[in-house]
């Protein structure tokens, strides 16, 4: 990295180009990171995630495997799958020059394990860029450094705590997310900014440091939950007492129903559809009025739960959307599967060894699949 390669493939497309010939199936265009060569020094999912986002765009992705085993291996299928998708090399102090010699960019951090400090770190990313000039490093850590909270491992469930992602809203044991919000964040935001990194260095000829964190990562899932309020003076309030039972119930054949309470009057409704009396005071409510049982915060009591089991979900379900109450059942993750919009999405993916797998659910598009 420390001069421009000669000849590269890789520049900025000017845009009028895009449209000097026509995008066809027969004739796809080229895949937009096509010629650009990544060293992966990035440890576990996070890692692998971004390797598999980079791939997808063309880029030619090189891993420099530390010694020992890798402890991820055994966790995931899929992770297993994706890590095979690149070149592998063991690392080595005159390997890891090589490579960053002839790389555009690289990749630094993931997720932390003992016995993965044999690679350069995040923390390391100003010595190597240093090294390096023109390149584009990209490092992701637990949390950004010099946090006031303190440095944080890079681990996608302590991301999840320190965000508020995780919470102990339940008296008996804490939530978590099953999604790895703060690792698809950090990846997501991680890997545009690269891109963006690239293309200025095609104008400017200087290399980039990027840094991105797990941490930061879910705070962008949670802003989503913001809200601006620009002169009212109303009073914005949304506590939920702690240890309520969520809207969901198991039905007589097994299954489960979900429900949302969002009209006025949905609590009523629910009582009224499976032959129960409504609560005092539910029938222009969004759900049940103030109880002195947090659990029935949301209007599910065990009387409530007892009238569930007698119906079937399959006709319960409808006679709720009949009455006008949001409602779904649950599916297992075979019949999510199965749903055509699944496959046609390509989030399914069928290894070479016969299975199949859940894949990333974000990726960049290029303009074949426009």
């Amino acid at each position: 990295m420390s001069t421009p390669a000669p000849g590269r493939s890789f520049s900025c497309p000017a845009l009028p180009a895009l449209r000097t010939v026509p995008v066809t199936m027969d004739n796809p265009p080229a895949a937009p990171l096509s010629g650009v060569r990544v060293l992966d020094l990035a440890t576990g999912p996070t890692g692998a995630l971004a390797c598999t986002l980079l791939t997808g765009l063309g880029a030619s992705v090189t891993r420099l495997k530390p010694a020992g085993p890798d402890p991820f291996l055994e966790s995931s299928p899929m992770y297993a799958m994706l890590r095979s998708q690149v070149a592998t090399l063991d690392f080595s102090g005159d390997t890891l020059h090589q490579q960053l010699e002839q790389a555009d960019a690289c990749l630094l951090g993931g997720d932390d394990y003992p016995g993965s400090t044999q690679v350069p770190s995040a923390a390391r990313v100003e010595e190597l860029a240093a090294a390096y000039p023109s390149g584009v490093f990209l490092a992701i850590s637990g949390t950004v450094p010099g946090s006031t909270r303190g440095d944080l491992p890079a681990n996608d469930l302590l991301a999840q705590a320190r965000s508020g992602l995780a919470s102990e809203h339940f008296s008996d044991r804490p939530i978590a997310f099953g999604l790895a919000l703060p690792t698809y964040g950090a990846v997501l935001h991680g890997v545009i900014a690269l891109i963006a990194a690239l293309y200025e260095r095609e104008v400017s000829g200087r290399g980039e440091v990027i840094r991105t964190s797990l941490v930061q990562g879910a705070a962008a899932f949670m802003t989503s939950y913001w809200i601006q309020d620009q002169g009212s003076k109303r009073k914005i309030t949304g506590k939920i007492p702690k240890g309520v039972r969520w809207a969901m119930l198991q039905c007589g054949d097994g299954r489960w129903i979900t429900y949302a309470q969002g009209i006025p009057g949905s609590t009523a409704r629910i009582h009224e559809v499976v032959g129960l009396t409504p609560p005092e005071g539910s029938e222009n409510a969004r759900w049940s009025p103030a109880t002195e049982d947090p659990a029935a915060y949301f209007g599910v009591t065990d009387e409530l739960a007892e009238a569930f089991m007698k119906w079937q979900s399959a006709d319960l379900h409808r006679r709720l959307i009949e009455a006008g109450v949001t409602a779904e059942i649950v599916r297992s993750p075979g019949d999510c599967w199965s749903d055509p919009q699944v496959e046609a999405n390509r989030l399914l993916v069928h290894a070479e060894n016969g299975g199949t797998y859940v894949g990333s659910p974000i990726g960049f598009v290029t303009g074949s699949q426009l």
